[in-house]
């Protein structure tokens, strides 16, 4: 058999085994009752159920013996010159279909499209307008605000919400049982919650998990010791300005990135007494501040001395 990861393994083959969004699945329903759709701008965060929920679509609409002809994926992370848009996108869309029993036309699913460059995305947005009688657009992103308006105006809208943990949880389990990994309740607690509504990103770490030769969690990478961000924390509220910064150079050597560490402290900032309501609010909202930074390319090193200070001032 062949060997592929437990996310490929796991991923939803039809539409209606996508957890957690259901007025999108009933909706996407309807639109191929009559073999047919409009383009699609799917965004929200990752590990949702956009690339599964596209790729269950496409199956959906078209025969198994013309699948491949009839679909282009790309990642636009990948491909983000205006050149793959000039040559591959161009020249698939510019094809027209043979009439059979399949939806007539072909879809392009174009993944990541948040990290096209602004030329990249006008050129698409020609392509999309002159090719639209016979070739569909499925445009996947997490943030669409980076996506150009001429685009989002020529596309159907589904905003995908974060998985909640209950339902992360069933899909855990059914895997750990299938899979025969030897996991205790206390350390799959753990990865539900450095992973936040992020199915694939969970699945991962616990496959990671699976292949460690080491029963501790914490040496697996993105699980960060709750000891740690306690002393981050505590260090930040008392402003040890020299402890800090060994400690955030110490989870950035260990390869934790910044917005994991903002996921795993918003607990120990909600469950403190040591700050006043209004402080801990204070410091949540500029939280969602660094987040937003750090998906922009901002400095993880120079994010973590901020909220330090956020949770000083506070």
């Amino acid at each position: 058999m062949e060997n592929i990861s437990l996310v490929e393994k796991y991923r939803p083959s039809k539409i209606e085994n996508i957890v957690e969004q259901d007025i999108i699945v009933n909706a996407l329903k309807k639109t191929i009752v009559n073999k047919n759709i409009p383009h699609l701008l799917f965004y929200g965060s990752s590990g949702v159920g956009k690339t599964s929920i596209a790729l269950a679509l496409v199956k959906k609409l078209f025969n198994k013996n013309n699948f491949k002809d009839r679909i282009l994926e790309l990642n636009a992370s990948d491909e983000r010159g205006i050149q793959i848009v000039r040559e591959k996108i161009k020249n698939f869309a510019k094809l027209s279909v043979n009439n059979d029993s399949s939806a007539p036309f072909k879809v392009i699913i174009l993944d990541e499209a948040d990290s096209m460059t602004l030329e990249t995305q006008l050129a698409l947005r020609y392509i999309i307008e002159q090719y639209s009688e016979f070739t569909r657009f499925i445009i996947i992103c997490n943030y669409i605000n980076k996506i150009i308006e001429p685009i989002i105006s020529r596309c159907a809208l589904y905003r995908f919400k974060p998985i909640k943990s209950k339902n992360i949880n069933k899909i855990l389990d059914n895997i750990i049982l299938k899979e025969n990994i030897k996991i205790s309740n206390e350390f799959k607690k753990q990865i539900l919650k450095s992973t936040d509504g992020d199915l694939r990103y969970t699945i991962n770490l616990l496959e990671r998990f699976k292949f460690s030769n080491n029963t501790d969690l914490i040496s697996i990478p993105n699980i960060i010791d709750k000891n740690e961000l306690l002393d981050y924390f505590n260090n930040s509220v008392n402003n040890n300005k020299k402890r800090i910064l060994d400690i955030i150079n110490n989870f950035l050597i260990k390869g934790n990135s910044a917005l994991e560490i903002i996921i795993n402290i918003i607990e120990i900032i909600i469950d403190t007494d040591k700050l006043s309501n209004s402080h801990k609010c204070n410091i949540l909202y500029e939280i969602s501040t660094i987040d937003n930074k750090l998906h922009n390319g901002c400095s993880d090193f120079i994010q973590l001395i901020y909220l330090s200070s956020i949770i000083f001032k506070s």
